[in-house]
């Protein structure tokens, strides 16, 4: 993928593009880490897009298994994305508006967009994008490429300064919540959301706020089958 050679550079992730392609949908777990693992940590820029393209190849050939996989890709990209590079910026952008496509929740669907941008741009659009969201009447199953686009958004949001931001936020994670179909879903995404709660709890002066606080910690809490 970082030869000097522009063609053998082309050539490698045009086979690796093809293998990803031929191969059994279900493999696609296999690969998955391997390429995470790249688009993290790869020294060189061109590893970097060149597993960004194969990860793109896989969402169009196995996107039933990569919906499912949708957890463990988002923090990624979503860090890929502040990458120094800007071919790298614009591939991990492009990579995970493909991606969050797969996402079928029918409620959150319109928001797809914001919530990209929130990530993109947190300090000016994740109050905006909280703000649409906590006036969404959520009823649709929330499963867990649902969460893997929207936790980041909600963790975010709850080290807002203003108190009416985080009071959102715990209305929108207990309206959330209670639509999930089971602890194992919600489980690995409650250390990145309870902690922030019970902190924002403790420290909220509004006794109405902390009252709504409180309820979605009691609702994670009980979901997800957690002391």
């Amino acid at each position: 993928f970082a030869d000097k050679m522009p063609a053998a550079r082309t050539a490698a992730v045009e086979a690796v593009k093809a293998y990803v392609a031929a191969m059994n949908p279900w493999a696609a777990g296999l690969v998955l880490p391997a390429l995470l693992h790249e688009i993290k940590t790869a020294g060189k820029w061109q590893v970097k897009t060149g597993s960004i393209v194969v990860l793109n190849q896989l969402v169009a050939s196995a996107p039933t298994q990569i919906a499912k996989l949708t957890p463990e890709i988002v923090p990624v990209l979503s860090e890929a994305i502040w990458d120094t590079k800007a071919d790298v910026k614009k591939a991990a952008r492009d990579s995970l508006e493909k991606v969050t496509a797969l996402v079928s929740n029918k409620d959150i669907e319109r928001f797809i967009p914001a919530l990209i941008k929130a990530l993109i741009n947190p300090v000016e659009e994740v109050p905006n994008t909280i703000t649409l969201l906590s006036a969404t009447t959520f009823v649709s199953e929330v499963d867990s490429p649902t969460l893997s686009l929207m936790v980041p958004l909600l963790s975010r949001g709850l080290s807002e300064k203003l108190t009416a931001t985080k009071r959102k936020v715990a209305v929108i994670i207990d309206n959330m919540a209670k639509l999930v179909d089971s602890a194992v879903t919600v489980r690995p995404f409650i250390p990145k959301l309870l902690p922030g709660l019970i902190k924002v709890e403790t420290a909220m002066g509004d006794p109405e706020a902390r009252s709504v606080v409180a309820r979605a910690i009691a609702t994670l809490r009980q979901v997800g089958e957690v002391p």
